[in-house]
């Protein structure tokens, strides 16, 4: 199982690649560089050395952009492509040379560049095997064989373990380790680039090679990254001490080698107990945080224990609410075949309803037709009667009567018999009002409507014009605002605030100059009566305001009902009039409604739709029993209606 790494090296292992890319390209910049100068330095570093071939240097660049393209693992197939041939160039330049040096199939690659100033200088053979190596591991890179054994961490650590050798040899001045026979040995600058590209390519996958240890969050990887810079640098350090001052003379071999071998000692027991300490701190820490975790583990189970027996008795008390829920839902199926019987009796009670509504429009209708000739004939003999008085009075003055039988026939014919006819005549007025106020009552409920977009301001217009000879004889000013349309009859529209402007006409103060204004206040939804299947529709209030006697709170209502009147002595009528306008506005789903202040004014405020529902289409136009024009209004009348039903409040 490949170690998962630490979170303590996070930034190493994921820069590292990046920077060991960089580095191994500078170098092989900085080598083409010196040879393109003839700087001996930026070539083999070390005076007197083997320089780094040009070559080996382009090889270098190869490697350093493969493994900067390839370092992290997510990158896309393009760029992979990329990064693999560069790798591949790489190896096929080792592989070439490898070639020439064992069969003698050497193109002369590393000869190309600069070959006046290249003298013997040549690639190594462990030179060209490294490069075939590193190829490999870049192309390699994410390959996953069915064995465990992944080839590019093999590959690369074995590049890193061959140019450690190489550097050693440089260390201690020993050719054998960097040098392959009698053939050209590896330059020390180009060891040092293969160690740090091996690194980088260990650690662009860190979790699948060995480094992957160094990178654990495990005991191991902790003695590891303590143990690795002591078993690196302390030999190499102690040697290349016990060499240098064997050199000088300061100790003979023996000396030398056992205080090597002390001090590497003593530095191995430090670093162990280091280590050792490291461990038991973090065993330690550990032992403590299991503890911990047990003393969690039995508070969590105390808790789960609790909650157990906690949800035990809300499901106790849950099946109990359903219980109860459905004892509720049986009382609420009962009461739903209540309802349903009662609203099957209601659509009978309805039904019957509607009949005998129908039925009283007819007989309201009938009656109202029956009566109407014995009227006339009332009408007819109260005008012959009062011709005959007025006969019986010439016959009374003109004949030779005695004195007191003509006073005592004048003031029978001036008196009794004139108040009389009178009494009949005004009777027979009042009472073909009320007959007239009963059929548009009952007309106002029959009617068909053709609805409509109204242009209200229009309609309020010319009814205002229609009464101009009333509203000057009253004294009055008329303020028109800007009124929105409204879905309606037109001509029921019309006859609603002909009812409202002449109302407010006729109910003005004289003790102050009359003021009546027509506007709409508010734009809302509203709940409509006459389509059910469009509950909320939008809505226009408009509203029609005067300055006159007022209404007290407790005739608030009433003023909508039939025969109601609350100032007689100021116009003549029925009280028919508001009753009807309240009519015709719950026929088209509004309402209405007043606000009001005794010797202050009056408000009625009228809601109608602003537009048709949106699911019916405009109803053609049907016969319609209301008149279709505005008649004349007579200045002294005080009706409230268009078509003489005299009204009042």
């Amino acid at each position: 199982m490949p170690a998962m790494p630490s979170s303590r090296t996070p930034t190493a292992v994921r820069v590292w690649p990046a920077a060991a890319a960089v580095l191994v390209v500078v170098t092989s910049v900085l080598a083409l560089v010196g040879w393109a100068i003839g700087s001996e330095g930026l070539k083999s570093v070390l005076p007197g050395r083997v320089a780094m071939n040009p070559a080996t240097a382009i090889a270098f660049a190869l490697c350093g952009a493969a493994l900067w393209v390839l370092r992290h693992e997510a990158v896309d197939g393009c760029r992979r492509r990329i990064g693999r041939v560069c790798a591949g160039l790489a190896a096929v330049v080792g592989l070439q040379k490898l070639g020439g040096y064992a069969f003698g199939w050497d193109l002369g690659c590393d000869r190309w560049l600069f070959p006046e100033t290249l003298g013997s200088n040549a690639m190594a053979p462990n030179t060209a095997l490294y490069f075939v190596l590193c190829g490999l591991s870049l192309v390699t890179l994410d390959a996953r064989p069915r064995t465990r054994i992944r080839p590019a961490p093999l590959l690369a650590t074995l590049v890193a373990a061959g140019s450690l050798l190489a550097l050693v040899g440089y260390l201690f001045d020993s050719r054998t380790f960097y040098g392959v026979a009698s053939y050209i040995p590896m330059a020390a600058n180009t060891a040092a680039a293969f160690q740090i590209l091996a690194l980088g390519v260990l650690l662009a996958r860190p979790e699948c090679g060995p480094l992957g240890i160094l990178t654990s969050d495990g005991a191991g990887g902790l003695m590891a990254r303590r143990l690795l810079p002591v078993a690196v640098v302390v030999p190499l350090a102690f040697g290349w001490l016990r060499l240098a001052g064997q050199r000088a003379g300061l100790y003979d071999n023996e000396f030398g080698v056992g205080l090597m071998a002390g001090g590497t000692i003593f530095m191995f027991l430090s670093a162990v107990w280091w280590t050792g300490r490291a461990l038991n701190r973090s065993d330690a820490a550990r032992r403590e945080a299991r503890k911990q975790l047990e003393e969690a583990n039995r508070e969590l189970e105390r808790r789960v224990h609790e909650r157990t027996e906690e949800l035990a008795r809300m499901n106790r008390a849950l099946e109990r609410k359903i219980a109860d829920h459905r004892e509720s839902e049986e009382a609420v199926r009962q009461l739903n075949d209540q309802l349903e019987e009662q609203l099957a009796q209601l659509a009978i009670a309805n039904a019957e309803l509607a009949q005998q509504s129908s039925e009283n429009e007819m007989f309201v209708y009938s009656v109202s037709h029956d009566l109407r000739s014995p009227l006339v004939n009332l009408q007819g003999f109260s005008q012959e009667l009062g011709l005959v008085v007025a006969d019986i009075r010439t016959i009374l003055t003109d004949h030779e009567l005695p004195p007191e039988v003509r006073e005592r026939g004048v003031a029978l014919v001036d008196g009794d018999m004139a108040e009389s006819i009178r009494f009949i005549q005004t009777a027979v007025l009042r009472l073909s009002n009320i007959i007239d106020a009963l059929l548009r009552l009952s007309r106002a409920g029959r009617v068909e409507y053709r609805p409509q977009q109204v242009d209200v301001s229009e309609t309020v217009q010319r009814v205002v014009e229609s009464m101009a000879g009333t509203i000057a004889d009253r004294g009055a000013s008329i303020v028109l605002n800007d009124l929105p349309p409204a879905w309606g009859d037109a001509t029921a529209i019309e006859q609603v605030f002909a009812n409202l402007i002449g109302n407010a006409l006729n109910y003005l103060d004289p003790e102050r100059p009359g003021e009546i204004e027509v506007g709409c206040t508010t734009s809302s939804t509203f709940a409509s009566n006459a389509d059910s299947s469009h509950p909320l529709r939008p809505a226009h209030s408009f509203y029609v305001r005067d300055n006159g006697l007022g209404i007290d709170a407790a005739y608030a209502n009433k003023v909508f009902q039939a025969f109601q009147r609350l100032h007689p002595e100021r116009a003549a009528g029925e009280g028919m009039g508001l009753a009807i306008v309240r009519r015709v506005v719950e026929r088209h789903g509004g309402r209405i409604w007043l606000e009001s202040t005794p010797g202050v004014g009056t408000t009625f405020f009228v809601e109608l739709p602003a537009r048709a529902p949106q699911s019916r289409q405009q109803q053609p136009p049907r016969h319609d029993a209301i008149p279709r024009q505005i008649p004349e209004r007579n200045p002294s009348d005080g009706d409230r209606t268009l078509d003489h039903c005299v009204g009042g409040r």
